[in-house]
């Protein structure tokens, strides 16, 4: 997962694209250019794959005394998933999402400052 990523599509078009419900508190949630790690941002989950849900972005292990931990833990490697104590049990037990996004922002670095990149696929 990227820092930074967008969902500019009202939920109810992505509802009745996908043939999804909404949860009540995904009827309240708002499009957005700029979702950041602590914000809520529409999910589908492997519990409800049925249902479009809002989640705080971000992974706050159940160890995790200070849900602000979720904060940094945005990024996974997929060659020691298995290794780490945060998302093996997640990974052995099947917790997984779909997170609804049209685009991510990368940054690159110049001296001091950072530009941002939006990277998305273009729609016909």
């Amino acid at each position: 997962m990227c820092g930074r990523y967008s969902e500019k599509q009202d939920l109810k078009k992505v509802e009745d694209q996908l043939k999804l419900r909404l949860s009540e508190k995904a009827k309240n949630w708002k499009p957005s250019f700029n979702i950041a790690p602590s914000q809520l941002a529409p999910v589908v989950t492997s519990e409800e794959p049925d249902l479009i849900d809002v989640f705080h972005f971000g992974l706050v292990p159940h160890w995790a005394k200070d849900k602000k931990v979720g904060y940094k833990m945005i990024n996974a490697r997929s060659e020691t998933l298995l290794e780490k104590p945060s998302y093996k049990p997640l990974v052995i037990n099947n917790k997984r999402c779909l997170v609804l996004a049209d685009s991510f922002f990368e940054w690159k670095k110049e001296g001091k400052e950072k530009q941002p990149f939006r990277i998305y696929l273009p729609v016909f």
